[in-house]
């Protein structure tokens, strides 16, 4: 956006030692602290909680963040901005626009989970903004059908990867990679992301016995932390075996117990740092994405893409959007262990099949999925939001934006 003419400003929260000011790659960021809306605006909510069967997550009721969204609103006003990029969090929009009501307001739209749990919101808070970008055509189409009203509003703005950092990879740069997880020989299937009941690890392990059963020398890497998500009905698919409750319990011990008699095949490698990625990536043989609920966009599986790593997700949510069946990667009933494990089979005993997926999964990513494309097509948004009262201006002159996250 800097390129373009802009003078871009992030409003964030502030963890741990970080400044509270500082400029990186000429971008200037802003932290605030969250930590009085935690403690004290939070209790509201929980009391609340203890009556009500329907519960909007904590950090999305009104008042959780109060203070937070109140201090960035001041200073947006103080400073005189002429859009506002909001990064979830549609509750912020009223009181942003309360406090500036001459700047333009676009609010990104990253998921579906919140727009059923948030249903008797979203219209009002979607009022208050100017436009809404989606992730993919999935998300947009969702938001058009729930809330007719704000369906003018909703363009599409594909996830985007960095093909310059996830790349294929010269074997030396793995080495290190592969020594660090054993692996000697073996096929590896790669899982990358958050560890929780609706991304399907136990799915993935049930098909990995069988799997396992006709190709012994194979191993399942899982890479990702546990995160503990609000519960929701839509959102986890739990299967009909009774497992629902120990999934919502204890999901990573579940996990390890479920994997016990195949240990030597599995392996959780625990949170890997973004900047390494690109590696694991490159240790795979293929990438497994077994989602059980509406999930968006993953990221995961274009920078699988971008590293030639055939990909087998769910068709469910975005996901088609991404991966071309039979071209880039095979997809999947979502909680279909059988077909999950038969498509894992058919690409590990194909090596032509693999690589030819994987180069077909590296070009669809750097024509329809790459930064330079998705930053075009969210300047253009700016563009038209801004134009009626603030013309973008080709030279001798920026606009000033800012984005809260």
């Amino acid at each position: 956006m800097r390129a373009k003419g802009a003078e871009v400003t992030i409003f964030c929260q502030r963890q741990g030692p970080r400044k509270k000011e500082e400029y990186v790659e000429g971008v200037r960021i802003v932290r605030f602290s969250r930590q009085f809306d935690r403690k004290v605006l939070g209790l509201p909510n929980k009391l609340r909680n203890l009556f009500l069967t329907h519960k909007v997550p904590h950090d999305h009721a009104w008042y959780f963040h109060l203070l937070y969204i109140l201090r960035i609103a001041h200073r947006i006003r103080r400073e005189g901005f002429d859009l506002i990029h909001l990064v979830q969090h549609p509750e912020f929009a009223p009181w942003l626009r309360l406090l500036n009501p001459h700047s333009k307001i676009v609010w990104s739209v990253h998921a579906v989970l919140y727009t059923y749990l948030l249903e008797g919101h979203m219209e009002s808070w979607g009022r208050s903004v100017d436009g809404i970008v989606t992730v993919s055509r999935f998300v947009a189409e969702t938001l058009q059908k729930q809330f007719p009203s704000l369906a003018p509003k909703c363009q599409v703005r594909y996830n985007a990867v960095d093909t310059e950092v996830f790349k294929p990879l010269p074997e030396k740069d793995v080495e290190e990679v592969r020594a660090r997880f054993s692996i000697k020989g073996e096929k590896v299937v790669l899982f990358a992301g958050k560890l929780t009941p609706e991304k399907g690890l136990h799915v993935l392990i049930h098909a990995m016995k069988r799997v396992i059963r006709q190709y012994p020398h194979v191993k399942l890497l899982i890479a990702g932390k546990f995160v503990i998500l609000p519960p929701n009905p839509r959102a986890y698919l739990f299967p009909q075996t009774g497992e629902a409750e120990r999934l919502k319990k204890n999901y990573p011990g579940f996990l390890k117990e479920l994997a016990e008699d195949i240990q030597e095949h599995v392996t959780f490698a625990g949170f890997i740092p973004h900047q390494e990625l690109a590696s694991l990536y490159n240790l795979a043989d293929l990438f497994v994405h077994p989602v059980l609920c509406e999930d968006a966009f993953p990221n995961a599986v274009l920078e699988a893409m971008a590293c030639e790593v055939p990909v087998i997700a769910s068709r469910t949510g975005g996901i088609p959007e991404s991966v071309v069946e039979g071209q880039t990667g095979l997809l999947i009933n979502p909680g279909d262990e059988g077909m999950l494990a038969e498509a894992m089979m058919r690409l590990l005993q194909d090596e032509g099949l693999r690589r030819k997926m994987g180069k077909e999964g590296r070009r669809r990513v750097a024509q329809r999925f790459n930064l330079e494309r998705s930053t075009e097509v969210l300047f253009n948004l700016y563009q038209s939001i801004l134009r009626p009262a603030c013309p973008i201006k080709a030279e001798g002159g920026e606009d000033k934006a800012v984005e809260i996250r």
